[in-house]
């Protein structure tokens, strides 16, 4: 039986048995992977398993086809988050994003951007910066690797241009309020359907960060570190439920993170 060597990010570990645990790791090449760790609850034992999720891990391991659990033969650390150090929203929101990638991710399926986010996040989250950008463009990114899209180019309906270049090749933002249409991922402007004043909707600063997030590839903090968080959490607000739609899926962080709008003097998730 061949042995592979994967690095691995930590997802979800939960208690079996007296002493051991079930693992689900995520993988560049094998996508989610699944493990009983034996005597994994044994603190201070050879056999303990003291990682948290979000660790990165170095496995080495046994995978036969024909079965759902992974056989590990060694475990070693590669870069560990440290959690004590979380402010309480980041901790939120890596919990979200943790259990977001657990649902989306998919045994023998190659999760390039999902490994990749999770490797961005454990850098991201150790400088302390703006973690609900980094929520929105998680969001966005799983959106898109999942086949799915918010098209931000026009309105569905009248089909007219929410941005367009200049003569100086710079994009100009129609200045317009839009709703996003949960069945097409497409949206509607106010000039076509009404859009409530005291409803959540996206408008021209709104269609930019999709414009930015559209032409980068990994997460630059010099690009987004100037988004009003006003206006990210609004996005986040309107995204989460076309992500729900998309994937046929609750998260059960959610309750959390609108707990954490909701100190923000926010409206909850809707």
């Amino acid at each position: 039986m061949t042995v592979h060597k994967e690095n691995v990010f930590v997802l979800t570990k939960v208690p079996y048995r007296d002493s051991d645990l079930v693992t689900n790791f995520l993988s560049y090449e094998f996508g989610k992977l699944s493990a009983v760790v034996f005597g994994g609850r044994k603190i201070g034992k050879a056999s303990s398993f003291p990682y948290n999720s979000g660790d990165l891990l170095t496995i080495e391991f046994n995978k036969n086809e024909a079965k759902d659990f992974i056989k590990i033969i060694q475990i070693s650390p590669v870069k560990l988050l440290k959690p004590d150090q979380y402010s309480y929203d980041q901790y939120v929101i890596h919990a979200f994003i943790i259990e977001l990638i657990n649902k989306v991710s998919k045994p023998s399926l190659p999760s390039e951007d999902s490994f990749n986010l999770l490797f961005s996040k454990l850098n991201h989250f150790q400088q302390k910066s703006n973690e609900f950008t980094f929520l929105l463009w998680s969001l966005w990114t799983l959106i898109k690797s999942g086949g799915y899209q918010i098209d931000y180019s026009s309105c569905e309906t009248c089909k007219r241009n929410s941005w367009q270049l200049s003569q100086a090749d710079s994009p100009v933002f129609r200045k317009q309020r839009y709703r996003l249409n949960l069945e097409s991922g497409m949206l509607i402007c106010a000039d076509c359907q009404r859009v409530d004043s005291q409803v959540s909707c996206f408008n021209a600063a709104m269609v930019k960060i999709l414009w930015i997030f559209d032409r980068t590839s990994d997460y630059e903090e010099s690009l987004f570190k100037d988004f009003p968080q006003d206006t990210v959490i609004s996005m986040i607000r309107q995204i989460i439920p076309y992500l729900n739609h998309c994937f046929d899926f609750s998260l059960k962080s959610q309750e959390s993170l609108d707990a954490t709008l909701a100190k923000k003097g926010l409206k909850p998730l809707e």
